[in-house]
């Protein structure tokens, strides 16, 4: 009986190519190793653009300290005016006030603000830039991802890759010569 099991095997064995099998385990294990990487690689070139973005911001701020210390240094009336007039709350008889456009900040920006002076308010830039400039981060939510993904069907899919390996690389046809 066993003998039967054994002939109707190869028989069936025989019937399909053995480079199916091994395209079947190469398929099987490229997906089950390489998906999770895969995902890796794209999180972390959206951080990237995150980070670009918050560089991009920094710069902005930058520039704006730059532009306000030059300001300083050359002596200019109405930063002098406006430095007294938020830092030291003293107004220039005889003068308008002069006030610099803000930015509008949502609520959260204006609690950190609070506990900056009004320079820093107006120079300050906000570093938050997912969904301004960079799309919220959404992950791959596909059956691949959830089969490579969780480690019991990791495990199943890479024994079942290792199965077809070896069934791809079985002797096929082959008799041993009778002497």
């Amino acid at each position: 009986m066993l003998n039967l099991r054994a002939l109707s095997f190869e028989r069936m064995m025989a019937a399909l190519p053995g480079w199916l099998f091994v395209f079947a385990a190469m398929s099987l294990l490229g997906m089950t190793l390489l998906t999770p990487q895969w995902l890796s690689c794209r999180e972390l070139m959206w951080q990237a653009k995150v980070m670009q973005a918050q560089t991009g911001r920094l710069e902005m701020m930058q520039g704006r300290y730059e532009a306000y210390l030059q300001a300083l240094e050359m002596g200019d009336l109405t930063v002098y005016e406006q430095l007294a007039y938020t830092e030291l709350s003293l107004k220039p008889t005889g003068k308008d006030i002069f006030f610099v456009a803000q930015e509008l900040y949502d609520q959260e920006r204006l609690d950190d603000s609070q506990m900056m002076s009004a320079i820093e308010r107006q120079l300050d830039v906000s570093l938050d830039v997912i969904g301004h400039e960079v799309a919220p981060y959404e992950p791959v939510n596909s059956r691949l991802v959830r089969m490579t993904t969780k480690p019991k069907s990791r495990y199943l899919l890479m024994g079942m890759g290792l199965i077809c390996l070896f069934l791809g690389v079985w002797p096929q046809g082959v008799k041993p010569e009778e002497d």
